[in-house]
């Protein structure tokens, strides 16, 4: 036989056992805690601030961007002259109310462009940041999660709101241009707005009135919901509604509605 066939039999042979040797070592690794996929990215840096008292938030999820320095918009004007930079910026707003404190976190890295402001018992949020700067929001985590479990209601356009295990009397939403995803929420009274081609998906609510408006390409869809009264509102043509899992009492007075 020859040299190089040897060669090449004897390497053959060592593949299989060097592939063995470093699963092994890799299972060692891995049952002592010491293995970590790369595919788990760490934590992202939040920044929390604590908030005076308000009940009611305006919230704009477009991106602004000003030449000055200081922010001169007033949170009750209209956009103006600030223009909008960035297709990319559609952020993800988390709304909870897991304590008594009001409160707020933002990633580290896009809090230069936050605006907040407090007028009564209103809290406006906007984006805005000076022109040249990062404007991009490509995260899988929430640009910004609010705490607050008082409350009342929710007004937002271009963003994605997220609602879970959330519990209060009342609670009335209103989205524009937006997605709202709405979880494991309790509520006596739920008033929901949807315009301008939003999307609404509610999850295992439990509500005793719910009164809803669908307008202008939007649609809302009901999945595994207790709720026990249904009064629309307002919907046109373009609006759409569907039903998934138990809400035999839901087809019905929509039904019903449609009748009438």
């Amino acid at each position: 036989m020859k040299t190089s066939t040897k060669l090449l039999i004897g390497l053959l042979t060592c593949i299989p056992l060097a592939i063995t040797a470093y699963a092994y070592l890799l299972k060692q690794k891995f049952d002592a805690n010491e293995f970590v996929l790369s595919i788990y990215a760490e934590e992202p840096e939040y920044s929390k601030v604590i908030l005076d008292n308000y009940n009611h938030i305006v919230l704009d999820g477009e991106l602004f961007y000003t030449g000055e320095s200081a922010l001169t918009r007033k949170p009750t004007s209209q956009v103006g002259s600030y223009k909008s930079i960035s297709v990319s910026w559609y952020p993800t707003i988390k709304f909870k109310g897991d304590t008594d404190i009001r409160s707020f976190q933002i990633l580290s890295e896009y809090q230069e462009a936050l605006r907040t402001k407090i007028v009564k018992d209103t809290l406006f949020v906007s984006f805005v940041q000076d022109h040249g700067k990062k404007a991009d929001y490509n995260s899988k985590h929430p640009l910004l999660v609010i705490d607050n479990q008082h409350l009342k209601s929710i007004k937002a356009q271009s963003s994605t709101i997220k609602i879970s295990n959330f519990e209060n009397k009342e609670l009335s939403l209103d989205v524009s241009k937006a997605k709202l995803e709405i979880k494991k929420t309790d509520a006596s009274t739920l008033t929901l707005i949807a315009g301008k081609e939003s999307s609404v998906s509610m999850f295992q609510c439990n509500l005793d009135t719910l009164t809803y408006t669908i307008l202008n390409r939007s649609q809302i869809d009901f999945e595994n919901n207790h709720i026990k009264n249904y009064v629309k509102s307002d919907t046109d043509s373009t609006s759409f509604i569907a039903i998934r899992g138990h809400a035999e009492n839901m087809t019905a007075l929509l039904k019903q509605q449609r009748k009438n």
